[in-house]
This record gives C-alpha cells, structure tokens and sequence, in this order.
C-alpha cells in the first residue's frame, strides 16, 4: 500500500559556509532521487524550515513511518545534514493513533 507523510523540520544555519537553504534543500533531494525516495518539500527560506512530503510503499501504517523517516535521515545525511536529535524507533511505537470516534467537541 502506499502512504504519504507530511513531516516539518526547523535547520540552524551551519557555523561555517554560506551556501543558501533552497540550494541545501535541493541537495537533500538529489540525494533522495540516489535512494530512489518520492520526496518533495515545501520551505520558508526566512525561517529556514521545511516540510517534506514523503511518499513510499509498505504494508503497514506504521511499517511505512518508519521507512519514510528512515529514508528522509538518509536523504539528509547524505546532503551533510546532522539529525542527532532524530526521533527513535522506540519513540514511534509509543505513539497512539487518535481514533476520531473518541474525539468529542468541547
């Protein structure tokens, strides 16, 4: 089955070097095209924040978080991006889906 994960990250401008975040961006997205990833983003240059749209194939929901997550870190280590505060298998199991039929309007 495929599924489709809308994930946002906020960068810190690196110490050194000047190159421009479109430009670091479009980089993390060759290296997706290297690992055959459908990624695309959507960024606020200013804010230097983006949001990635991944797209990949598994047989679960969760079988399928995982891959896009994994693959997005790939992506961006790729394009010399750090990611140690990256989320953890672990912590990806612990979250519960919301089951919209227990949401009550308040």
């Amino acid at each position: 089955m495929i599924y489709s994960f809308e994930i946002s990250q906020t960068f810190a401008r690196p110490t050194e070097g000047s190159e421009p975040f479109d430009e670091f961006l479009d980089r993390v997205l060759d290296a997706a095209d290297e690992i055959d990833l459908e990624l695309d983003y959507g960024a606020d240059l200013e804010a230097l924040r983006a949001t990635w749209h991944v797209t990949v194939e598994a047989d679960s929901s969760f079988d399928a978080l995982i891959l896009a997550m994994s693959s997005l870190r790939t992506a961006l280590h790729a394009a010399h991006c750090a990611t140690p505060n990256w989320v953890t298998r672990k912590e990806l199991e612990s979250v519960n889906p919301v089951d919209s039929g227990d949401l009550a309007v308040a």
